[in-house]
C-alpha cells in the first residue's frame, strides 16, 4: 500500500517534471500505448502550469489568440522531464481557432493507491 504522504510526493514529482503542452488536429483516439500527437500544429507549443492539490493536478494549458489559428484543434497533449515524454494525451471535439479567441485547455490528473 502506498500511504498519503507517499500519494503527495508521486503528485509533487510529475506536477514538478511537466514541460509543456501542445495541440492537434488529429481525430484517432487515444491509447496507452501513444508516444506522441497525430497531426501537431507547431506554434501550440507552451510551457503550461499546473496547481496540486493532494493527490490532484489541475494542468492548464492556454493557447493565446495570436497561435494556432486557422485549425479544427482537436487533440492535446501534456509532456513531461527533459525529453518531452508524453504524459497524456485527448481527443474533443473541434475548436476551430482563430485570432478572435483563446483556448484554455485544463487537464486535471488524479494519483490513486491501494
Amino acid at each position: 500500500m502506498i500511504c498519503t504522504a507517499g500519494l503527495n510526493r508521486i503528485t509533487s514529482l510529475i506536477s514538478a517534471d511537466l514541460v509543456d503542452g501542445r495541440a492537434g488536429t488529429g481525430t484517432t483516439l487515444p491509447t496507452i500505448a501513444d508516444t506522441d500527437l497525430e497531426t501537431v500544429v507547431a506554434d501550440t507549443e507552451v510551457d503550461v502550469t499546473a496547481i496540486t492539490s493532494g493527490t490532484t493536478i489541475a494542468v492548464s494549458h492556454v493557447i493565446s489568440s495570436v497561435l494556432g489559428n486557422g485549425s479544427d484543434l482537436t487533440e492535446w497533449q501534456i509532456r513531461i522531464n527533459a525529453e518531452a515524454t508524453q504524459l497524456s494525451r485527448v481527443v474533443t471535439a473541434a475548436i476551430t481557432k482563430t485570432a478572435a479567441i483563446e483556448v484554455t485547455k485544463i487537464t486535471l490528473f488524479e494519483v490513486f493507491g491501494q
